[in-house]
């Protein structure tokens, strides 16, 4: 099975194993299968990303990062995530931005991190959002601030992400960097709690404890107490 390359509206769409993506360049190239032959996928977009196509660049970076097609190199991915990101990719941005929080192929910087991850977070990345929101809430790279966290937390959560969910429940839970709010709060956590997260259980049966924003209901702050402790024995056994 062929993976394709070819314009769309001026943008070169690549059907990859991740999906379909773009990246800007001319024409229509077929690529080998990346799961069928990994070596021909990974010589057809190094050839792609020296003719400078940013969606190859990022693509040669995870096939690096996760050692597909060839050996893995964290310092060659950084390589290719930083010229895919100059050119504006919001996921070789976020990589990038992964790869200097982390550490991995280049020296740690959260200064670095903050830069590439806020340039991924204005683009509408969700996981980029619920990254920059942590660094403003721990000071990561840049002063602390809970307004800023509350802010890119709540994009985030717009967009499905249920990490944000819970974290921007806490904080209007508490009143950091938001006005407390319990009615709020209680609808974040019961999201994570329908999916089964063990914090967001816990947080439901604590407000439905103490009566926060919701009538006080020992049954039902009981009920999801002991399902989110059945949660975490699952998680350990």
């Amino acid at each position: 099975m062929k993976r394709t390359i070819g314009l769309l509206g001026g943008l070169v769409v690549v059907a990859c194993l991740y999906g379909v993506e773009v990246a800007k360049g001319q024409g229509f190239i077929e690529l080998p299968d990346p799961d069928t032959d990994p070596v021909g996928y990974y010589q057809e977009v190094k050839r792609l990303a020296f003719r400078g196509h940013a969606q190859a660049q990022f693509l040669l970076g995870l096939l690096y990062y996760n050692g597909k097609g060839t050996e893995q190199n964290f310092v060659t991915a950084s390589f290719w995530w930083r010229r895919s990101a100059d050119q504006g990719n919001v996921e070789a941005q976020f990589r990038l931005g992964s790869l200097y929080r982390l550490g991995e192929g280049v020296r740690k910087d959260y200064v670095e991190a903050f830069k590439w991850t806020r340039k991924a977070a204005e683009q509408g990345h969700d996981l980029a959002q619920f990254n920059l929101g942590r660094m403003y809430y721990y000071g990561d790279g840049v002063p602390q601030d809970y307004v800023e966290a509350a802010k890119w937390y709540r994009k985030s959560a717009q967009r499905g992400n249920a990490f944000a969910q819970f974290n921007l429940g806490l904080m209007l839970y508490k009143g950091e960097g938001v006005s407390q709010n319990y009615s709020e709060a209680f609808k974040l956590f019961q999201k994570g709690a329908e999916r089964g997260e063990a914090a967001a259980q816990y947080m439901l049966g604590v407000i439905y404890g103490y009566g926060e924003g919701v009538p006080r209901d020992d049954f039902e702050s009981y009920k999801w107490l002991q399902k989110a402790a059945d949660g975490e024995v699952t998680k350990r056994s």
